[in-house]
């Protein structure tokens, strides 16, 4: 009974914040949407490979058996007590990551003289913090609660274009450009590309979109190649990369993109994603999950 009441709350809890984000009501048993499908997946598809996917330490070993470690962007160092941060010896500028969640970093810039006491409060309660439960993102529950510390990208002297592909079963169908993510003196901007590198009339309603197209990447089927091979036959995941100084490098997998709350304009885009993600038996492996499972429960990752 207990189990009964935990689905309730949390499916409860998914539904209304769904509906206050996007303004209408998911369809959670019978999606066709890209963003329902999404919701479904939080709820329902508990698959422990996920938490690879989410944990920022085990990509990179997911990443280097597939494509090889120099497709990683190089760790500097890795712990989980905020109080052994090496900052002073550190030559920025760097990033600090945390292993189980998404967003929440840290960038320093320069090293002029800063409070590394109060640098460490924040990384302290990130670790305390459970972002898979907060975000309704399981797999993020399960991944080992970590800090690890990277050198910061520049791509000639800027910042990096971030290049995030939709892969449906294993094929890259989509691109998401994203320009000026690191850069704090330039609005951010996204830009949805096809496969031929034609800009497509598509937008976040949240986020503006560029003034002028992104010339087709030199890297562009370097990555193309390196996302199917880690996607494998997945029926849906996102493979990021940065191209820095024209040296590929994977960013992140992502099985909860933007937690299914896309705002798509226009609005069939959402549907036409949602074509492209093939659930099979929706209603029947929710309901299977349901039964069997504890949405409560987490699982250490497997590779």
């Amino acid at each position: 009974m207990r189990s009964w009441w935990r689905w309730l709350r949390i499916i409860r809890r998914v539904w209304r914040r769904y509906n206050h984000q996007m303004g209408r009501p998911p369809h959670l048993f019978r999606p066709h949407r890209f963003t329902d499908k999404m919701q479904w997946r939080k709820l329902f598809d508990l698959d422990p490979i996920y938490a690879v996917y989410c944990d920022k330490v085990a990509t990179r070993e997911y990443v280097a058996r597939r494509v090889g470690s120099d497709a990683l962007v190089p760790m500097l160092w890795l712990g989980s007590d905020p109080a052994a941060l090496p900052f002073e010896t550190l030559q920025a500028p760097y990033i600090i990551k945390c292993s189980h969640g998404s967003g929440w970093n840290i960038v320093v810039r320069d090293s002029d003289p800063m409070d590394y006491d109060a640098m460490r409060v924040q990384p302290g309660r990130w670790l305390a913090d459970d972002y898979g439960y907060q975000q309704i993102e399981p797999g993020y529950s399960a991944v080992p609660r970590r800090l690890l510390i990277e050198p910061l990208l520049t791509n000639q002297g800027g910042f990096p274009i971030e290049y995030k592909f939709f892969m449906f079963n294993g094929v890259a169908r989509l691109v998401l450009l994203r320009t000026n993510y690191g850069d704090l003196g330039h609005e951010r901007s996204q830009d949805y590309y096809d496969m031929q590198w034609r800009l497509l009339p598509v937008r976040n309603l949240d986020v503006p979109r560029s003034t002028n197209p992104v010339p087709r990447p030199l890297e562009l089927d370097t990555m193309r190649v390196m996302a199917e091979s880690l996607a494998e036959d997945r029926d849906h995941i996102r493979v990021d990369f940065l191209v820095s100084d024209g040296r590929v490098y994977v960013g992140e997998l992502t099985c909860y993109h933007e937690s299914g709350m896309t705002r798509f304009e226009p609005d069939k885009m959402d549907f036409v994603l949602g074509e492209w993600w093939q659930v099979r038996r929706p209603f029947l492996r929710a309901f299977w999950t349901v039964m069997t499972r504890d949405w409560d429960i987490t699982r250490q990752p497997q590779l």
